[in-house]
């Protein structure tokens, strides 16, 4: 084959590749977990809190219980959930969260809520200084240590909606609830810490209440009766 053809063969692959349309790698939408879902790990928390016999098993599920609350009421990354020093929590106000050093390397702040609070400071106790949850040997928990653990109390709370109870669903769920209580798509993208709002957008797809809720808003446009069979288009003909 000649050098000519060769050229020409390359030429015409080009022309192909660049007019044949990539493929979108399909996103999948997020999945959250519904109230009866948390309640059911609720009652899983508690009651390994119950369980716990030995001041070791009751420290590690006092501080799983108050992860997940975390979890659940701030929408923090695990990596962000386990690198929270004391410091970071601000229980007076302005009572918010510090997140430090989060994806691509940004800070931001999250406010704490009411229920959360009390939790906290109860966590806290008269701490100043040091990681907020720590594991054996006061060394700061490890984010794979929690994924197992929240898999392993999601199992006992019977959730089988997902295979694993991981903690990226606190994180959608989170965002859900907020899209769910009126937040503004810009206001959970400023939670959650997202650097492009399309990655939030994604979230409107989950929250169908609120869409629902959008149509249901619309002018009425048909206000004559109810009509059934052939009469239904009666009332559009001339």
């Amino acid at each position: 084959m000649s050098s000519q053809r060769i050229k020409e063969l390359r030429r015409e692959m080009r022309e192909l590749t660049e007019a044949s349309p990539r493929k979108r790698k399909k996103r999948r939408l997020p999945i959250v977990l519904g109230p009866a879902q948390v309640a059911a790990l609720h009652r899983a928390i508690e009651a390994a809190l119950t369980a716990a016999r030995t001041p070791r098993k009751r420290f590690a599920a006092q501080r799983d219980r108050v992860m997940v609350m975390v979890g659940f009421l701030s929408g923090l990354r695990v990596s962000e959930l386990c690198n929270l020093d004391v410091s970071d929590v601000e229980l007076l106000a302005p009572e918010e969260i510090r997140v430090r050093g989060g994806k691509g390397d940004k800070d931001r702040n999250v406010p704490l809520s009411e229920e959360l609070l009390p939790a906290l400071k109860a966590w806290v106790g008269d701490r100043r200084t040091g990681p907020l949850f720590t594991g054996p040997g006061g060394r700061r928990l490890a984010p794979r240590t929690f994924q197992a653990r929240l898999d392993a109390l999601g199992k006992a709370a019977g959730i089988v909606k997902v295979k694993h109870v991981h903690p990226h669903l606190m994180r959608h769920t989170f965002a859900t609830d907020l899209l769910q209580s009126g937040s503004t798509i810009t206001e959970v993208q400023e939670l959650l810490g997202h650097a492009s709002i399309q990655t939030t957008a994604i979230y409107l797809h989950v929250d169908t209440s609120r869409l629902k809720r959008n149509v249901d808003r619309l002018p009425a446009r048909f206000a004559c009766a109810p009509r059934t069979g052939t009469d239904a288009f009666s009332a559009f003909s001339g």
